[in-house]
């Protein structure tokens, strides 16, 4: 195994960025993850075994912050920083040795379909053992289900209608394909202190601003007198905060993607314009 430099790894498993890394993956998960990677890139670690052990990190770190113990706590939130930071490496990984594949990208997304609702259940049940309200569980399986949805609009959604017109195009389904008319100037043109403004909501209900919060609680909350009594308050705050706002968000999202038309430009971007003939 050639032993590559950071800065070959970097240019190797890191270029071009990737759109989808957010804030905190440029700013920590990106700069940290490229060390993991050279690490194991020797051992012949596979980016799926990277995979199941970020999965690994994300389930054991959710279930131990559910303890509401300053100790597993801190545990708990150290091993979410490697869930996010591995998420990062097996990609990394599957780019500089080449392996990359349909399965390791399924894998990715299920973990994550894990991982993220399973964060906020914990969160409940740590809070309901400083406030024995049993709303709290409401609100926690509200904000699961919103992430959960919200990937879901993201991709899934937006995927599965897509394969199904073309499925219908080419003739693997009984049904009539619907017309994908071409685009004729229906895009948009967002204000820059909308765009602003709609980047800051997006960055904030996701998974990553949520890791980020529950450390910066958990961290906080170890200097008071009664830690454990008040980091249930907050979790209370962060679950209340994403258990009422996070279903309008997807309502939303989901209203935007219909009425912006995302899904027929996604749609003629990959296959073109069937209107034009001898396209295909």
């Amino acid at each position: 195994m050639e032993n590559y430099s950071i800065k070959q790894l970097r240019k190797l498993g890191q270029v071009p960025a990737r759109t989808h890394d957010g804030w905190y993956g440029k700013l920590v998960g990106r700069r940290i993850s490229i060390y993991f990677t050279r690490l194991l890139l020797p051992l012949g670690v596979t980016p799926n075994q990277a995979t199941l052990l970020s999965i690994g990190f994300g389930v054991a770190g959710s279930i131990l912050l559910a303890f509401n113990r300053v100790g597993l706590s801190l545990v708990g939130v150290l091993f979410l920083q490697l869930w996010f930071v591995f998420d990062c490496v097996d990609g990394e990984l599957a780019r500089v040795k080449k392996q990359s594949s349909i399965n390791g990208l399924f894998l990715d997304l299920v973990g994550h379909c894990l991982v993220d609702p399973l964060t906020f259940l914990c969160l409940a049940f740590a809070a309901y053992q400083g406030i024995p309200k049993i709303g709290i569980f409401a609100l926690a399986f509200s904000a699961s289900l919103s992430i959960v949805l919200e990937k879901q609009l993201s991709l899934g959604c937006q995927d599965s209608a897509i394969i199904e017109v073309f499925k219908k195009r080419i003739g693997l389904s009984d049904r009539s394909a619907p017309v994908v008319l071409p685009l004729k100037n229906s895009f948009t043109v967002t204000s820059g202190k909308n765009k602003l403004l709609l980047q800051i909501a997006g960055n904030l209900f996701s998974y990553t601003s949520v890791m980020v919060l529950v450390a910066v609680i958990v961290l906080v909350t170890v200097f008071f007198s009664s830690p454990n009594q008040i980091r249930s308050l907050f979790y209370l705050v962060l679950l209340t905060f994403y258990g009422l706002l996070f279903p309008l968000v997807c309502v939303y999202r989901t209203l935007k993607i219909v009425k912006g038309d995302k899904i027929r430009h996604r749609y003629l971007k990959l296959f073109g314009d069937p209107s034009a003939k001898g396209k295909y």
